[in-house]
């Protein structure tokens, strides 16, 4: 019993001791290139700049902070990282990884996989969000000039090979929006819940459903963004039926704290809404 306890002990120092110096002597450099190269292979259009690599238990690696700038100039970033390999995966024709994004207090979770024929590569993410929200983040420079708030829930399925496509249910709560200039003398939009039914194919984003909630805009839209190289280039092409309870600015109006769009016009009622122009500069009409 004397012996067993010693080599337990002697196990759990040579564990511990191990453990110690793969931590120290971690070729963080050497995985960070080669996770940026790998990257690259998969998906061309990003490139990754990562701040620090470390191993994590369970085994898996720890990035932070990753930069994902596009070719077009975007970028976001998030703070944390964690990668986890799907180990048996990696014997087969489809290795995986599953992730975990630290992100505006909240957490996208999900997996990434890749997979290699004759056909070509392709690439597969399912993100599944949760309490993200929108004002913590780094925004692409097309929203830059926005004021927006929001906790965003939802998930995302992605695929890129011959052709892009993508399925998205994403609901917004406590949402505030506010654009660079006012919309026809709308200041600023809240709504309590914003929900979206989307899917990509290749540059055309088809919105199926925009369902928005508030008591200054209630109603639903729809419609399709095609997506240009530059994103704030990519024009709009969405109309929708809206319920408005809105003033908007008008000669002599001023702020009013309990009417956050402003004072001066009223626009009140059931109309039908068409927005045209570019996701940068929106032209909003009521046709």
């Amino acid at each position: 019993m004397k012996k067993f306890r010693t080599w337990s002990a002697y196990s759990v120092y040579v564990l511990l001791l191990g453990a110690f110096f793969v931590y120290i002597l971690f070729p963080a450099e050497t995985v960070s290139r080669y996770i940026v190269a790998r990257a690259a292979a998969v998906y061309p259009d990003v490139h990754l700049t990562i701040g620090d690599v470390s191993p994590i238990l369970p085994p898996g690696l720890k990035l932070n902070p990753v930069v994902f700038e596009h070719y077009s100039g975007d970028a976001l970033t998030a703070r944390e990282i964690r990668l986890y390999p799907r180990w048996l995966s990696l014997l087969g024709k489809k290795p995986a990884a599953a992730f975990t994004v630290a992100a505006g207090q909240g957490t996208i979770r999900g997996t990434a996989a890749v997979t290699g024929t004759a056909a070509g590569r392709q690439f597969y993410l399912n993100a599944d969000l949760e309490g993200v929200q929108i004002e913590q983040l780094d925004m692409p420079q097309a929203l830059s000039g926005y004021r927006l708030q929001g906790a965003v829930s939802g998930k995302i399925r992605y695929s890129e090979g011959k052709k892009r496509t993508a399925d998205v249910q994403l609901t917004v709560s406590d949402m505030t929006v506010a654009p660079p200039n006012p919309v026809m003398g709308i200041r600023q939009l809240h709504f309590e819940n914003l929900r979206t039914e989307a899917t990509m194919e290749n540059r055309d984003l088809k919105l199926n459903r925009v369902v928005l909630a508030g008591k200054q805009v209630n109603g639903e839209i729809s419609g399709v963004i095609v997506l240009a190289r530059h994103l704030q280039d990519s024009n709009l092409s969405l109309g929708g039926t809206l319920q408005l309870n809105l003033k908007a600015d008008g000669p002599g109006s001023a702020f009013n704290r309990d009417n956050p769009a402003g004072g001066g016009i009223a626009l009140t009622g059931r109309v039908p809404v068409r927005i045209r122009g570019t996701l940068a500069n929106p032209k909003v009409s009521l046709r």
